[in-house]
């Protein structure tokens, strides 16, 4: 019985540790999809500010022909700030993209990490409630056991506990 007992009370003290290891494991991959959302949105930010830098950057034909002062042909303003030697530079753009991407990919792999060990310690957690049922199953069964072998006792007045014979007439 107090092996059981004991047993259980061990039994439950890894099933609080891994209670609280999923908590910790559930909080970090929270944080981390949010990071990864947060990482998603801003590579989409970057791409479409890419597309748009190399789409200035393509139309140097017509700003050749852009003169301070004359009104621009598409949008009839007279100055040009991305006139010629005037062009916004997507290279700090595309490191940035490069950056982002990288991290991103990062988060997703510590994702996936973190969801293989939430699932592990999840199963661990289902052993654990298990083992809780099978030793508390085992001391009920051996209180049982305790109480039938004391009522024994009872119903033999004749024995001693000094009687070498005392665990095969309990028995019967």
């Amino acid at each position: 019985l107090t092996k059981s007992q004991v047993a259980r009370l061990e039994v439950e003290s890894r099933h609080a540790a891994l209670l609280q290891d999923a908590s910790n494991v559930t909080s970090t991959l929270v944080r981390q999809v949010e990071k990864q959302e947060t990482l998603e949105n801003e590579v989409n930010l970057l791409e479409t500010q890419l597309t748009l830098l190399k789409r200035i950057e393509d139309l140097e034909e017509a700003r050749v022909l852009l003169q301070d002062g004359e009104p621009c042909p598409l949008c009839g303003s007279e100055e040009h700030p991305f006139a010629v030697g005037n062009i916004p530079a997507p290279d700090a753009t595309q490191l940035r993209l490069v950056e982002v991407k990288a991290d991103h990919k990062a988060v997703s792999n510590s994702i996936a990490v973190l969801s293989v060990e939430l699932a592990k310690v999840n199963k661990d957690i289902e052993q654990t409630e298990i083992a809780q049922q099978e030793q508390s199953a085992k001391i009920l069964e051996t209180g049982r056991q305790i109480n039938d072998y004391c009522s024994r006792l009872n119903a033999h007045p004749k024995l001693e506990e000094t009687d070498p014979d005392i665990s095969e007439k309990i028995m019967q």
